[in-house]
């Protein structure tokens, strides 16, 4: 199946960043970092037998556990330390032992900081170290398991069908091309299980309807053609987009003109009751909040020594914050991305605060001691697919393949395996 949604321009050759499509036989195995960072221990465990394997050799075998109970795995040196047993060597894999018919029957799980109840996930755990004392907790998965558990963390659940396999097929574009991407770079893991990539909640957050979704577009990605041939792009999407969607050079430099990413659109469809987002109360945050949670991000910004000023020096030709110029207390100068501001201040001011920036989509007013963030619309950086606007289309009769057509015109359909 390849579905042209819309007139491709063609005839422009694309730069890298791009994945060539490729036939496969069925869906490829994603690294989810949970937790997205290193740890010094976990508590895992599994609903089933289990094995425990160290660079490769079974180590460890384990019978069925009573009530979903976990344990305990550190590492010092060397050495995983699983209760009083000690196993020396690199990589550690916790899995559900196979059955007969090679198929493991088991889920395994993961205890949380915080949690009371472990989270149940689809495939195995790899334990990779990340320096003497602690590791990183990775899932593999095949993607079309680890879509079931991201998708209800992305989309309400009891949104029309038709936005939820829009959804879904997003989410394995994003997923996959971030994938091959992180194969490139030689990094342990693919995507974090958190707003940096994709939310994923694993088999404990799997729901009849999405999972429906998910099995209803299997395989099916977006592409874009280039010289003949389908090459995966980057989709993004964002919960609502306030009226107009972005184009790529909000969130990315050095994006190549290609119809799918260059936004502009107007998204009659995000305005509607539920939704208190498309419009939102200003938010004034002080200016030594505003640097600090920049100089945390990027230490470059040290050199103002405070921020006086901030003033736009690039907006999109529907008006919304590209490119900004902070004015230190010194006198100099340094500029950012608008939307890189955004995500500094939401990632380094607690959310108790109530100063949680949602888009760029607004007005900067410089007042004394704080900056004021007014007349704002939209929630995220509005580029590819709307979600708000995706659960109005349905509303209103869009099929999936409509929907996705309109937020990312030129795209197509491929079913990959």
């Amino acid at each position: 199946m390849a579905m042209l949604l819309a007139s491709c321009d063609s005839n422009k050759t694309i730069s890298p960043p791009y994945s060539s499509l490729v036939a496969l036989s069925g869906p490829p195995t994603v690294h989810v970092r949970l937790m997205s960072r290193s740890v010094s221990n976990a508590q895992v465990g599994c609903t089933g037998a289990f094995q425990l394997i160290v660079d490769g050799k079974v180590k460890y075998s384990q019978g069925a556990q009573r009530n979903n109970s976990t344990f305990s795995i550190s590492r010092s040196d060397n050495t995983w330390t699983l209760g009083r047993d000690n196993f020396h060597g690199s990589v550690l894999i916790v899995q559900p032992t196979p059955s007969a018919g090679e198929q493991p029957q088991g889920r395994i799980l993961l205890k949380k900081p915080g949690q009371s109840n472990p989270t149940a996930y689809r495939g195995r755990f790899k334990l990779i170290p990340a320096g003497p004392a602690k590791f990183t907790v990775v899932n593999e998965v095949d993607l079309e398991s680890y879509l079931a558990g991201v998708l209800p963390g992305e989309m309400y659940p009891s949104w029309p069908g038709d936005a939820l396999r829009a959804q879904a097929v997003a989410a394995r574009t994003h997923a996959w091309f971030t994938a091959l991407k992180a194969k490139q770079t030689g990094r342990s893991y693919h995507v974090n299980d958190d707003t940096s990539n994709q939310v994923y909640q694993g088999l404990s957050g799997e729901t009849a309807s999405t999972t429906r979704a998910v099995k209803d577009t299997w395989g099916v990605v977006l592409s874009v053609e280039i010289s003949g041939r389908n090459e995966m792009f980057l989709a993004q999407y964002s919960s609502c987009c306030g009226g107009r969607i972005n184009g790529a050079e909000a969130i990315r430099s050095g994006i190549p003109d290609i119809t799918p990413l260059k936004g502009g659109q107007t998204c009659n469809d995000c305005d509607q009751r539920g939704n208190s987002n498309f419009r939102w109360s200003a938010v004034k945050i002080p200016k030594d909040r505003v640097f600090q949670a920049l100089k945390r991000t990027y230490p470059s910004i040290a050199i103002l020594g405070g921020i006086r000023k901030i003033k736009v020096r690039s907006r999109s030709d529907y008006g919304r914050m590209l490119w900004l110029d902070l004015t230190g207390l010194n006198g100099k100068r340094e500029t950012v991305r608008a939307e890189d501001l955004r995500i500094a201040l939401n990632n380094n001011i607690p959310d108790s605060a109530g100063l949680k920036l949602k888009s760029m989509n607004c007005t900067i007013v410089d007042r004394i001691n704080y900056f004021e963030f007014r007349d704002g619309r939209g929630w995220g950086h509005g580029v590819g697919m709307c979600q708000w606007g995706a659960k109005g289309k349905a509303q209103s009769g869009s099929t999936w393949r409509k929907i996705l057509g309109y937020y990312y015109p030129g795209a197509i359909l491929h079913k990959a395996y």
